[in-house]
């Protein structure tokens, strides 16, 4: 058993072609660098639907072009080829319900849908990792460390758009579940990481389904500790970061 990415799940070996009736949305709200592939890829593997990145432009792309269906059918599409075991879940992050230009599609994502909040506690760590993925382009477990140099201009400059880009994700999403009251799973990296059967039991639970806690166990073996890619880089980025903050 290996991890699969994201071009893995975007492939058609997850489409269904006689899903059964569609019962129960998850929706796993989160912003880059929270854990949120490896949830999806722990629930993949506990049979808790097909969740990925539905809306980001590259699954727009590909999954649209595939099917033959314009974009104001993906959603439909999405809820009839990606159900697995009554259940369509997805991974979504605020700028691409923002960037998405149909409205009613967001409301029935989150329509009677189970909904989960992932974040990251440490938010220093949060951003200084995704300063490093947005210098390097390195977004997974599969990538590896890079071997450029950065000037501390480079470095100042990742630091600032990673801080800026994940407050605003952040304002929005606690916009969102404090106007609509909802009853949301909230669940942290941290937790994702230290105890990933505990965190799909609970998303199973918000849900009110069970899982295969047989397959689970086999992607944990698989998919586990944090990703060791640029390190170092995180480690120049991180008192960076934390002296842009200070100022704030």
């Amino acid at each position: 058993l290996t991890r699969p990415t994201p071009d893995d799940v975007r492939s058609s070996r997850y489409d269904n072609e006689a899903p059964g009736p569609l019962q129960h949305k998850l929706v796993i709200c989160s912003s880059p660098r929270t854990s949120s592939k490896r949830l999806a890829r722990l629930l993949l593997a506990a049979g808790i639907g097909v969740p990925m990145e539905y809306f980001n432009e590259r699954s727009v792309r590909t999954l649209a072009a595939r099917w033959g269906v314009a974009l104001p059918a993906y959603l439909e599409t999405l809820y009839r080829r990606r159900v697995v075991n009554g259940v369509f879940a997805l991974t979504v992050q605020h700028h691409q319900v923002r960037a998405w230009q149909y409205p009613a599609d967001v409301a029935s994502l989150f329509a009677d849908a189970a909904t989960v909040y992932l974040t990251r506690s440490d938010r220093d760590a949060l951003a200084a990792s995704l300063a490093a993925c947005m210098l390097t382009d390195n977004w997974g477990f599969d990538g590896s460390t890079s071997q450029r140099v950065f000037t501390r201009r480079q470095l100042q400059q990742a630091a600032r758009r990673a801080i800026d880009f994940l407050d605003l994700e952040r304002r929005h999403w606690d916009e969102r579940f404090r106007d609509a009251g909802r009853d949301t799973l909230r669940l942290t990296d941290e937790q994702v990481i230290a105890d990933p059967v505990a965190a799909v039991r609970a998303v199973a639970d918000q849900l009110a389904v069970s899982f295969d806690a047989e397959g689970l166990g086999r992607m944990v073996e698989v998919d586990k500790g944090p990703y060791a890619v640029d390190r170092e880089l995180k480690s120049q980025l991180l008192p960076l970061v934390r002296e842009f903050r200070s100022r704030a």
